[in-house]
């Protein structure tokens, strides 16, 4: 089979048949990934499963794959709109009062982040700026970036580092919720019901707002603005007292498919020569990081008197899309959850590129 696909490949020329064959079947492989995962009963298999299976394509048997970005852009609006419906006046309120635990809880995991960069550099030939730009949370195109710009830096390091963490806290966090911290799994979503025009009426307003959310987030450079600009969008609309139906269970499994088949195509796979020395404690610095999180989870539980799942979920450094899906799993509380992943995405953009170049900068002038 694999062969003939190869044979096929080979034989077109360059140009759109190509991309469309591709896309073809990075979309097959995917969907096999997703159906894989549903059957081992892993968590949010039509994230994980098309993520896995195409980054397994690539990396093992290195194969072509193309994947393209307004489709994942379309998953992404869907998964804002979802995201940002449970926003309602007494959540902002509930969310407001407590701005001094989300700073201190963003300071707390990123200054154990660093501290663990440290350790790690300290043990290994990398360079400091290397590890504390590739252990920062939540930062991997930003911090890949900034790598670039940085003296005495290595962007395959940094790359390695923030990839590794990525993909660790993305199936190891859902998993450890499904499994071990919720009280309830359910399906997300619904099944529609109602006349089309009946239909038409409830989604057309929250879900234009949506779609207005992301073109302006677009317009003005915010981070990920595909899927804060709908969350945004969705959460006016909730926060003026309006019903927010929620969306289809299919579509959001479709959503979670285009945008899991995208992270699969897109993480990169770089190779390094120290990576026997990285992989541990790169490894180690992940399960502790995961560990710290926890323990703060548990103590804002306690404080604040949600569920453990949501606090963890909230803390944990994972990407907000990954870590909102598994809240709507669990019924976390998952306005909670977005602004505790927000404030940190907006925390790392805005505070620690220019934190770090600083702290480089004197150091190298001492």
């Amino acid at each position: 089979m694999f062969r003939l696909l190869r044979i096929l490949v080979l034989s077109l020329e360059r140009g759109p048949l190509l991309t469309m064959f591709l896309m073809f079947q990075t979309g097959l492989i995917a969907t096999c990934g997703g159906f894989l995962f549903f059957w081992l009963n892993m968590p949010l298999p039509w994230t994980l499963g098309p993520l896995a299976a195409v980054l397994l394509w690539r990396a093992l048997l290195h194969r072509p794959a193309a994947w393209p970005i307004q489709v994942r852009n379309g998953g992404m609006l869907f998964l804002g709109y979802a995201m940002g419906a449970p926003f309602t006046p007494h959540t902002a309120q509930a969310i407001l009062q407590q701005l001094p635990a989300i700073c201190l809880s963003t300071v707390l995991v990123i200054a154990i982040s660093l501290w663990m960069a440290s350790v790690t550099a300290r043990y290994t030939d990398i360079s400091l700026s290397s590890a504390f730009l590739g252990s920062t949370p939540g930062g991997l195109t930003q911090m890949t970036a900034l790598s670039e710009e940085m003296p005495h830096t290595d962007p395959g390091v940094v790359t390695f580092l923030q990839t590794f963490r990525l993909l660790a806290t993305v199936f190891t966090v859902p998993f450890l919720v499904l499994h071990g911290l919720a009280d309830h799994v359910d399906v997300v979503g619904v099944v529609l019901s109602g006349s089309a025009e009946e239909l038409l009426i409830a989604y057309l307003p929250p879900l234009g707002l949506a779609i207005g959310g992301m073109l302006i987030a677009t317009k003005l450079h915010l981070p990920t603005p595909q899927l804060l600009g709908p969350i945004l969008g969705t959460a006016i609309w909730s926060l003026q007292g309006y019903t927010t139906p929620p969306l289809p269970s299919e579509l959001l499994k479709a959503a979670q498919w285009c945008v899991g088949t995208y992270m699969g195509l897109n993480i990169p796979l770089v190779a390094l020569p120290s990576w026997k020395r990285l992989v541990p404690l790169t490894a180690l610095s992940v399960a502790l990081l995961l560990t710290a999180t926890l323990g703060i989870g548990l103590v804002l539980s306690n404080l604040h008197g949600y569920s453990l799942a949501t606090a963890f979920i909230a803390t944990a450094p994972g990407g907000m899309a990954e870590m909102g899906l598994t809240a709507m799993m669990v019924h976390a509380d998952l306005s909670i959850i977005i602004s505790y992943q927000l404030f940190r995405l907006l925390f790392i953009l805005l505070v620690i590129p220019p934190f770090f170049q600083w702290y480089f900068r004197r150091k190298s002038l001492l």
